[in-house]
């Protein structure tokens, strides 16, 4: 079953008809959010936050922060669930990453054994020099 989008039981919660403008604008001032924010969320187009629940507890009381949360997490978990882009896009992510990682690692090592020369290097000249430096004195 697919979970509705707290947006619509956050409308249904402030029972009044928030279709119109001016009632938006007077909840998301009363929480001090943005209207179109608050717009948005109603539309099922943004997600509820952390920061929103504890404000909406502000002026829906009964309801705590922690439903409003559980809302939210199951409508995103179901809509991940089912939504074929996202589980292509998070394979290309993985592949990215992956490609990513073997870059850096392969960076990292050239980083080392650079390091390594750059010292192996270094005692050579400083052996060098002191031998020089023993027959001047």
């Amino acid at each position: 079953m697919n979970p509705i989008h707290p947006g619509t039981v956050l409308a249904a919660c402030l029972d009044q008809s928030l279709a119109r403008d001016d009632a938006i604008r007077t909840v998301a001032q009363q929480i001090d959010v943005p209207s179109n924010v608050l717009a948005d969320i109603i539309a099922g187009k943004e997600a509820i936050t952390k920061d929103l629940a504890l404000r909406l507890n502000l002026i829906i009381p009964h309801n705590q922060p922690e439903m409003w949360l559980q809302l939210q997490f199951a409508y995103d978990l179901y809509q991940l669930e089912h939504n074929t882009q996202w589980r292509e896009q998070l394979r290309h992510d993985y592949d990215t990453r992956s490609a990513a990682l073997s870059l850096i690692d392969a960076a990292a090592s050239w980083a080392r054994e650079e390091r390594k020369a750059h010292q192996r290097a270094r005692k050579v000249r400083i052996k060098r020099v002191h031998p020089a430096q023993k027959h001047k004195a």
